[in-house]
């Protein structure tokens, strides 16, 4: 619970003071250099669109697709 209290102060340090919704999960995932995870949905209603991202190692690329169910139609969710 620490972990996610303390991700929720960071993001409204980031914001400077622009609302940031508490976070209401934390998935702490660890990684060697050649591992990665791969675009997937964990199928939870819960979630929002926000995510937050703390690395505690190297610098690592996140990329995200939408889904074609939830993709504004300017936007281009062909992937």
């Amino acid at each position: 619970m620490e972990s996610l209290n303390r991700l929720t102060w960071a993001g409204n340090v980031a914001t400077n003071g622009h609302p940031y919704p508490p976070r209401n999960e934390l998935l702490a995932v660890g990684y060697m250099e050649t591992q990665k995870m791969g675009y997937h949905d964990d199928g939870e209603q819960e979630l929002d669109d926000l995510v937050s991202s703390w690395s505690l190692g190297a610098p690592a690329e996140m990329l995200f697709w939408i889904k074609k169910t939830h993709a504004h139609p300017i936007i281009d969710a062909s992937h």
